[in-house]
């Protein structure tokens, strides 16, 4: 995160002789609409006049948190392998041309919950890049040369992120939080994991999780939603139903803190401060989201203002929420200097303090709901970002919110649910502290965490 570069100031240019037009109004949100098949496949169509594009995602309602210990990473490891072939596009070549032949792009992506496969092209191509996606997840051939070669890949994945401190601190502060839980794993599970898993496993969790019941295709763009509901159906006629997985819960996190230092001859040490969060059909999501803007989601946050501006103690500061079925987390990452570790601590456990103390000022919540507004009525400008926006909320089992419907949620909270929901979460005993780098071992970091 940098500031941006300065520039001369403007000459002041006189006042036109006329008034200025009027301010932009509020456009209404998207018309979307949810189809649901027989089989059990849910569509949802989001029509968005005046673009040329469409986007297509394919979510797969399993994720990390689904899978046994012994599987650990097989829905990442699924996901990498569906790209190698299916009988009609036999070559990771032929998929990729499948998409980029046409001036498309896709990708994939697996998190705790849900797996996503998306395309993008130009709107007249959206029939098309919906077959390659029910293609790819439908009729992977698991070649056990194809495993073989993306277990690889995914151990040489894995050792780049354990030769990153950020993401062995962002790592540590997961276990910390989620104890022997799931959620508390890294996503592609672990070398030992990825490598010990047969071809049998393999299509067998393939087989039994990638069902019309557990998807969800969300689509949005330049679109005709009735032709696409059609073609859908048509496409996936006769492909039965499953059994949709069932997640472990979260245990309650014992009392705490919970520390993880480890130490690594590098120049920088990272921490990670995590909290439980809120689950995401929890009524106080909303307020915690805002919470985290002022918290640490910008360069005018509170942890970036003190951390960086007013202190110079780091260079990169920042703090995100997420939330989950029956949980969520707040995580805080900053990079320090050895000899200001415990400072940068005890620093971010009085901002977290402060918000339990004292409520926050109607100028600066005031200031944070227009950022959080603004960012998401910029990224609706997208054909993606629509098409995620609905077919999430579908495929988590949520109630579909618009855009509008969230602002408006946003622009009715205070300073007091803002300082509520920081008592519910701020609590010493719930704090989790990761810290990677030349550290040692033996002090007692938990007398700075000072909540």
């Amino acid at each position: 995160m940098s500031t941006p570069h300065s520039t001369p100031s403007p000459k002041r240019i006189p006042s036109p002789a006329v008034s200025p037009p009027p301010a932009g109004v509020m456009p209404e949100s998207p018309q979307h609409a949810v189809h649901t098949l027989d089989s059990g496949l849910r569509i949802v169509t989001v029509p968005l006049p005046g673009v040329y594009s469409a986007s297509v995602l394919l979510y797969v309602t399993v994720g990390s948190r689904y899978e046994p210990n012994e599987l650990a990473g097989i829905c990442h490891l699924i996901e990498h392998v569906a790209f190698k072939g299916t009988p009609s596009r036999p070559s990771s070549s032929d998929i990729a041309l499948a998409v980029e032949g046409i001036g498309g792009v896709f990708n994939a992506s697996t998190g705790k919950e849900l797996t996503l496969y998306w395309a993008k092209a130009a709107a007249h191509h959206v029939f098309h890049i919906v077959d390659v996606l029910f293609d790819i997840t439908r009729h992977s051939l698991f070649r056990p040369e194809d495993i073989a070669k993306e277990k690889q890949v995914i151990v040489e994945e894995i050792n780049e992120s354990l030769d990153i401190p950020q993401e062995v601190a962002a790592l540590a502060c997961m276990r910390l939080l989620f104890p022997n839980h799931p959620l508390g794993r890294d996503v592609a599970g672990s070398r030992e994991s990825v490598l010990n898993m047969t071809r049998d496993q393999i299509v067998t969790f393939a087989e039994a999780t990638y069902r019309p019941n557990t998807m969800v295709l969300s689509v949005a763009g330049a679109i005709v939603p009735e032709a696409i509901v059609e073609h859908v159906a048509s496409l996936v006629d006769g492909w039965p139903a499953g059994t949709s997985p069932t997640p472990e819960p979260a245990p309650p996190l014992p009392p705490g803190p919970h520390l993880a230092v480890i130490p690594r001859p590098v120049e920088q040490v990272q921490l990670c401060l995590g909290i439980r969060g809120l689950s995401r059909n929890d009524d106080d999501r909303y307020a915690l989201t805002l919470l985290n803007t002022i918290l640490g989601e910008s360069m005018s946050s509170r942890l970036f203002t003190r951390l960086r501006e007013d202190l110079g103690l780091a260079y990169a500061v920042g703090s995100s929420v997420a939330f989950y079925a029956d949980t969520g987390d707040l995580v805080i990452e900053a990079g320090v200097d050895a000899q200001h570790v415990g400072l940068a601590v005890e620093v971010i456990c009085e901002e977290l303090a402060r918000l339990v103390a004292q409520p926050v000022s109607a100028a600066e919540l005031d200031a944070a709901r227009e950022f959080l507004k603004g960012r998401l009525l910029l990224s609706l400008e997208d054909t993606y970002t629509n098409a995620s926006w609905y077919g999430h909320q579908v495929a988590v089992g949520n109630a579909i919110i618009s855009p509008n419907e969230a602002i408006a949620r946003v622009d009715a909270l205070t300073p007091e649910d803002v300082q509520r929901v920081a008592g519910r979460l701020f609590v010493r005993d719930q704090l989790v502290l990761s810290i990677v780098g030349p550290v040692p071992e033996d002090h007692d970091w938990s007398q700075h965490i000072c909540l």
